[in-house]
């Protein structure tokens, strides 16, 4: 027999899961949107332009801190502290 527990949590990450597929399908349609008014627009000052040899730009993150940056930062914060951390009340 099937663990309660187990489907309970698969359940929930089905969920999450679909939740952010939804979400990313409803980002891709404005974004096609967006591009197909792109598109337009730029016919409108060339309509003999090619838009098939724009190529797409990759895309990267923002990162705040290089790999493993954090941690290190974090650590050396916690051995300046003198007096060390007090619990919170």
């Amino acid at each position: 027999m099937a663990e309660t527990h187990v489907i309970s949590a698969l359940v929930s990450k089905r969920s999450e899961l679909l939740g952010e597929i939804i979400h990313h399908e409803a980002l891709i349609k404005e974004y096609q949107s967006n591009l197909s008014s792109i598109d337009k627009t730029i016919h409108i000052f060339d309509i003999s332009y090619d838009l098939r040899t724009v190529k797409p730009k990759r895309v990267t993150r923002d990162r705040y801190f290089k790999n493993g940056e954090a941690v290190v930062l974090i650590l050396d914060t916690l051995r300046e502290l003198n007096s060390g951390m007090s619990p919170i009340s």
